[in-house]
């Protein structure tokens, strides 16, 4: 079940009923107010204004209410993580977390740790390539992408072959 809920908070499968107990809980007007910037621009940043804009249609519309799982998404999008191919640990999980600084190989390894601790199988795309790299999973019918540096969570546009299966 844990695995479930981290998937949908990933972005990877819609659920039905909104969770607005617990994201009610959890609401944070900052992370709200960076994140959609045309709710600002048309009710300000007045955090109750903010709250009711998520509860009334927010949710509705799929908007999320706190970072959560999109934490790693949101680590690049407010700046806390920039990108760097010179400094120590640029390509790891640690380099993402701790340092603030990771490639797209270090971004897609901290996801690939998170997706690991969670259970999810998942694909390293481009791993060990001086390419642009994240991680695809395998959600039955179609794959999905999750890719914190390419900025999108969601189901792959076009059909991907792997490198070492493709003809």
């Amino acid at each position: 079940m844990c695995g479930l809920v981290a998937a949908a908070a990933f972005g990877m499968i819609a659920v039905s009923e909104p969770l607005c107990v617990q994201a009610a809980e959890k609401f944070d007007p900052a992370f709200y107010a960076a994140t959609y910037a045309d709710v600002v621009q048309v009710l300000g940043t007045d955090s109750q204004t903010m709250y009711e804009h998520y509860l009334t249609y927010g949710q509705k519309e799929g908007r999320k209410a706190y970072p959560g799982a999109a934490a790693i998404r949101y680590r690049v999008d407010s700046g806390q993580v920039y990108y760097s191919t010179d400094e120590p640990h640029y390509n790891d999980p640690y380099g993402y977390f701790v340092s603030g600084v990771a490639s797209c190989a270090g971004c897609a390894r901290a996801t690939g740790l998170c997706l690991d601790m969670l259970g999810i199988p998942y694909e390293h795309v481009n791993e060990n390539q001086w390419s642009h790299q994240w991680c695809r999973v395998d959600m039955g019918d179609s794959y999905w992408i999750c890719d914190a540096y390419g900025l999108y969570v969601g189901a792959e546009p076009s059909p991907y072959g792997h490198p070492l299966t493709v003809d």
